[in-house]
């Protein structure tokens, strides 16, 4: 082996070591995303309510400025973080959820609605942006639980549903469905857009 030869094996596998790393450590923080995003979303009315008992107009409008920022940033950083779930090689060489990507478009619609819509002040467009984030939740959490966490603990049976819920284990015809899913989503959010124009 030549001293190229060796400069090029370390080369990448630092960069594949790199790779991984950075993919299992954004696999571990997204479900603390999405319980946040969860959290502040439902917590809406509470933070409502905390409003009106400010006497002073400054901090009520300050609570208001930093509950807003953080919850619409965790939900841009949710959306920039689940494109890991969109390229195949990551998710047919890493345990990851296998309907990750169906948990990102749910995000990103989520994200289109409040892009587009009013959600805090009409009711029709939180109750749509409650049940994305509630649907993407559940397209996350249930593989993620059932699949990648408890793929090493179950065995018999559950081990077949749970090697099934996992993306690297999973059925492979299953990428084939991100596509399509992903121009559902799309042609949904432009009905919603042009829905929302013509209001």
């Amino acid at each position: 082996m030549t001293s190229d030869q060796l400069t090029r094996a370390i080369i990448q596998g630092v960069n594949a070591g790199g790779e991984q790393f950075l993919e299992g450590t954004l696999t571990a923080a997204l479900p603390i995303i999405w319980l946040a995003i969860l959290g502040l979303h439902l917590g809406r009315p509470y933070i409502l309510d905390m409003i009106d008992r400010f006497t002073l107009c400054l901090g009520a409008d300050l609570l208001w400025l930093v509950y807003v920022v953080l919850r619409d940033l965790l939900i841009i950083s949710g959306v920039i973080m689940s494109f890991m779930f969109f390229f195949p090689d990551v998710v047919v060489s890493d345990q990851l959820p296998l309907t990750g990507g169906l948990a990102a478009a749910c995000l990103f619609a989520a994200l289109l609605v409040k892009l587009a819509g009013d959600p805090d002040h009409n009711l029709r467009d939180f109750r749509l942006t409650t049940f994305l984030l509630g649907l993407g939740a559940l397209f996350y959490f249930v593989p993620y639980v059932a699949g990648v966490q408890a793929n090493s603990v179950v065995a018999g049976p559950l081990a077949t549903i749970s090697n099934c819920l996992e993306s690297c284990l999973g059925c492979r015809n299953w990428l084939c469905f991100h596509r399509p899913a992903g121009c559902a989503g799309g042609a949904g959010g432009g009905l919603y857009l042009d829905d929302w124009r013509t209001r």
